[in-house]
This record gives structure tokens, sequence and C-alpha cells, in this order.
């Protein structure tokens, strides 16, 4: 009895202690003072007719809901790709690096920046691609999508996939297969016109997670063609609608209005390509136009819509009317 006991006890040990090695092995990656960032994966192998995923999650401290959590991704060769996600009311993300022929093979280093601070870093390797870049049937069909990176606020969104196929034969089925941040699919079987012209309509609500999605289309169960775009979410905090509104309503001061603006921006809220990071101001008292007051108004008062709003913002800083 005493013996069997042992035994017990020490396939009891090698059997936690594979589990915890198993774990550590599972998911790399490290943390700061400011969150952490883990991939499951760190070596990879890629080939032209499949998909590979690398899951990236972590934690972010005192997340504040509707600030982007920035993925930037640097390449063997030096330069940087940047991907964003957002995390849960307890500050856990979670989303998806797509990567497929077009990569290069090397060493990547992955860092989640979260209002300027690093969260974690992790690095990985694609040790080989198999493959061309281009698939050798891609002169079954076509395709593309009206915008590669979207915004979503409170109303959904549209955005269509287009192509053609040729030789198109009449009620076939073409199937578009969208794989989400977490590695779920999505599918759309359609049918195109008698040219071989094609549409699918995709609605995207608040339901949907940000992130990439790599979007496939096949005809006759043989891929043809893939693009993929980024979702982001856009949740402005409710001090700044009240801000809108006090503003229209002349409760408050210009440059008032104009901070709540600057955090939009700074904590990349509003999101404006090529906008350096720095202080806003006006050149002059009362330089914003009264139609941006209304606007204001209106949208604190759920007239117009939070892109609609944003427009308006982006217009201001385009125009050098808010300087940066």
């Amino acid at each position: 009895m005493i013996l069997k006991s042992y035994v017990f006890v020490i396939a009891l040990v090698i059997v936690t202690t594979f589990t915890t090695f198993s774990f550590v092995y599972a998911l790399t990656g490290n943390s700061t003072s400011f969150g952490s960032l883990n991939i499951d994966q760190d070596q990879v192998s890629i080939s032209d007719d499949a998909l590979t995923i690398i899951q990236v999650t972590g934690t972010v401290e005192d997340y504040s809901r509707g600030v982007a959590i920035y993925l930037e991704i640097i390449r063997p060769d030096g330069s940087a790709i940047e991907q964003t996600t957002q995390a849960s009311k307890d500050g856990i993300f979670s989303t998806a690096i797509l990567l497929d022929a077009n990569w290069i093979e090397g060493n990547y280093e992955i860092s989640g920046i979260y209002l300027g601070n690093t969260i974690g870093t992790a690095l990985f390797s694609i040790d080989q691609i198999i493959g061309p870049n281009i698939p050798s049937y891609s002169n079954i069909g076509t395709i593309e999508i009206e915008e590669t990176e979207l915004t979503i606020s409170k109303n959904d969104i549209r955005v269509d996939v287009t192509g053609n196929i040729q030789n198109y034969e009449e009620d076939e089925t073409i199937t578009i297969e969208i794989t989400q941040p977490d590695g779920t699919l999505k599918l759309y079987p359609i049918r195109a016109e008698d040219n071989g012209d094609y549409v699918a309509h995709l609605t995207i609500t608040d339901e949907w997670e940000t992130g990439n999605y790599h979007v496939v289309s096949k005809y006759n169960d043989v891929e043809f063609g893939s693009i993929t775009f980024v979702l982001n979410k856009l949740e402005i905090p409710d001090w700044i609608r009240n801000n809108a509104g006090w503003w229209a309503t002349g409760q408050i001061q210009d440059s008032d209005f104009i901070s709540g603006i600057q955090f939009l921006i700074n904590a990349r809220i509003i999101d404006i390509p090529g906008l350096p990071q720095s202080t806003l101001e006006a050149e002059q008292e009362n330089v914003l136009p009264d139609w941006i007051r209304s606007n204001a108004g209106w949208w604190a008062n759920g007239m117009i819509s939070d892109d609609d709003f944003i427009t308006g913002i982006k217009y201001l800083v385009g125009q050098g009317i808010i300087k940066v």
C-alpha cells in the first residue's frame, strides 16, 4: 500500500510538471506594469494554400472602454505593421495575426501599446514559406473590397465585397469565407450575374470584434482570391458628448471643447492618418465655425451619428482650423 502511494505521488508530480511546462510553452511573451502580451506560438511555417493564425492575448491595467490597443509588428527588414484591437471592460483582449504567403521569412517582434505605454512584447519567427505569393488558380476570378479599414460606432455599416468569375455557370454558388480575429469563420454563399459579376453585402454590427478579418472567395470549392480588412470600434466617452452639448449652448469655452478633442486624438479614439502627436490649439479665439457648433449640439442630442461628428472634427484638423 505504501509503495502504491509513492507511485501515485510520483506520477502526480510528473503530470503536474508536464502540464505546467506545456502551458508555459504554449504562451510566450512578457508583461509590464501597464499590462501583458502573449502569443500562442513563436515559430510558424506558411503555405500559400492555407491561412496561418497567431493568436495574441493580453491584459491592460486601468483600461478605458473604447480606447484602442495598438499592436506594432516589426518585420525582419525593419519595416513595421500596425493593427488595432480593444479590450473588454476587465482589460482583457484577444486578437489574431493572419499570416499568408505575402509575409517574409525571419524574426518578428510584436509590441502591445496602450496610450503610448508598452504593455508587453513577444517574438516569433516564420521559418518557411511554401509556394508563390499569387495562387496558380487566381485566373478563376477576382475579389475586391470597398475599404480595407473600417470603423463602426453604434450604427451598423455595410461593406461590399465584389469581383468577377470567368466562365461563370448560371446559378452556381460562390462562397465568401471570412476568418474573424478569434479564428472562427463566417460563410456567405452568393450567386453572380450572368456575366460573372458578383457582390456580397456584409452588414457589420457592433457585435463584430475589432481586429483583422481575412476574406476568401471560393468557386466550385476552389479558392481564387483573398483580401484583408481591419475593423475598429469607435466608442466616445460620455463626458466628451456632455462637453459638446455644453459648448453648443455656450456653457463652456472653445478652449475647453478643443481640450476634449485633443484627448480624443491623443488617445487615438479619433484616428487621422499621418497626424502627429502634439498639443491642439486654435490660431485665434472664435476660430471654430458655427456649423461645427451646430454639429456638436445635434450629436450631443443624438440627432447625428458618431461618424458624422468625427467627420466634422477631421475636416477641422485637415483644414488647419484646429492646429496640431
